[in-house]
Formats: structure tokens, sequence, C-alpha cells
């Protein structure tokens, strides 16, 4: 491992900067804690790293990263990078996978750096697959410099995707609640999520599922124009009373139900508290 990189690296265990390159681990000099090594990629955290060394390419890295982080003598953080390539030879790769263009496996909910290690951190579609977001974005906070830049991507109104890895949409007051700690210079929808993509994303399932209807119910669905759709939606959204009779409810209520979980307006959930043990 790289000494520039080995420098930024904290033990977890102990919260010192004492790690040491065994070779197939890395060990802390002052406390014992030893990391895996795999494919000479530390993995640093305990739980078993699942291995996405042979997956194919992930997104390109949006440009801006690469812009804020010309100055060579700066380091930025990809956080949730999974197989991108670096745009920068500056910028470290993370995710809890291990990956070919990744550096090391991470917990991005306990980051193993140093406070401030970092210019710039970036995290592109990774929130809504972490389990604790706000647990996150503290620790993007200690790992930046004062006066680092982060940017990140992150979904609203998109699908359930990498199921059952995919946990919170944020509106964009969500957003900003999670990012409160930081100054938020600029929040806008990129190019990337916007709403006709997101749309085509939504039809593309519903259609997937239309296929489990018969011939009528499927064609109908198939036919249905985004001006029909709207139309519905201002006459029955005064009076939802409505909505129940109406074909467009009853064709969406035939679909499967992996299809209405993966782009379903919310969910009704009915729980129970556990009775004492011995109960």
């Amino acid at each position: 491992m790289e000494n520039s990189l080995l420098a930024l690296l904290k033990c977890n265990a102990c919260q010192k900067i004492a790690l040491s390159d065994r070779g197939s681990s890395l060990v802390c000099t002052h406390c014992g804690h030893a990391y895996r090594v795999i494919h000479g990629k530390p993995v640093m955290y305990e739980n078993e790293a699942i291995n996405g060394i042979e997956r194919g390419e992930s997104h390109e890295v949006p440009w801006r990263f690469a812009e804020l982080l010309a100055d060579e003598h700066k380091r930025g953080l990809n956080l949730g990078a999974g197989n991108s390539v670096k745009p920068r030879p500056n910028i470290i790769n993370v995710d809890y996978l291990l990956y070919k263009n990744g550096d090391l496996a991470v917990d991005a909910h306990n980051l193993p750096f140093a406070d401030g290690a970092f210019d710039v951190v970036a995290s592109f579609n990774v929130f809504e697959h972490l389990s604790d977001p706000l647990r996150v974005s503290q620790e993007i906070f200690r790992v930046l410099k004062p006066g680092g830049k982060l940017i990140i991507h992150t979904a609203f109104l998109q699908p359930l995707h990498m199921e059952p890895h995919h946990f919170f949409n944020a509106t964009e007051y969500g957003v900003r609640y999670w990012f409160r700690q930081f100054d938020v210079e600029r929040i806008e929808v990129s190019p990337n999520f916007s709403p006709l993509l997101n749309l085509a994303w939504i039809a593309s399932i519903i259609q997937a599922g239309a296929k489990f209807l018969d011939d009528t119910d499927r064609e109908k669905i198939s036919q249905l124009t985004l001006d029909e759709l709207a139309r519905f939606w201002r006459d029955t959204s005064t009076g939802r009373e409505v909505v129940w009779d109406s074909e467009i409810f009853n064709l969406s209520q035939k679909l499967p139900v992996s299809t209405r979980n993966a782009v379903g307006g919310g969910f009704e959930l009915e729980a129970s508290r556990p009775g004492f043990v011995g109960e």
C-alpha cells in the first residue's frame, strides 16, 4: 500500500493513526487490531466483504468532482465509488464492496480516515442505500478539511433498485436535513435526475410488470398517455372516492406486487410490539 494512503488511515478500534502494512493485513501498532487485505485491498470493517472485483465499470464520475481536484496537491474521496475509473490520480475510491478500481473497502458509517484528511468528498447515488444517512454525513463532515467541498447525488423519486439495500429516498428538505452541518451552496436537480428521464424509468418498470396481465389490460396500459394520466389525477385529486372505481386505478391494482413495490407512492405498515420474554 502507498505510504500516502496509509498515513491517512486510522484504526477504528482505538481511533489512532498507527497502522502498519503486514502484506496480508494492516495491523494497528497501538492496539494490535488487524484488518484483512484481500486482492491487495484493505477491508476496514469486521463483516465479510462482498467481492465485486469482477464486476463491470460503474457510471462515469461527474466532471465537477475532477474540476475541484485539478490542483494535484489536493486530495479527494469518492465514497461509494463502485468500479468507477478515477478521473484524477489524487482521488481515493472506496466502497463497501471490493472493486478492481477501488483502493479499499470501508463502512461509510465509520470511515477509517483521519479528521480533515480530504479537500473534496463526493458520493454519487449512494445515500439512498445507507442505513443511517445522517451518521454518514457526520463522518464526511469529520474527514473534510475546514472549507472542504462536498458533492452528492441522491435519489428522490427513483424506483426501487439494488434491493434489499435501498432504504431512503429524500426530498430537497430531507437532503438539507442530512447535511445541515454544512453551508449548502447549491441544491438542484442534476441532468441525470431529470423528471422525464425518471418518468421513463418508472414507465419501463410498469410496462415490464404489465407483461403478466392479460392481452386486453396490457394493451390498455401500454396506450396510456401522459395527458390521460395527468387528466385522471386532476379529475380525481379533489374527490378521492372517484379513484377507486376508475379504470386506471383498477389497472394499477392488477400489476404484480413486485412492480407496485418498485414504483408505488408509499407503503402502509401494520405491526405489533413484541411481548415480554416468556409471554
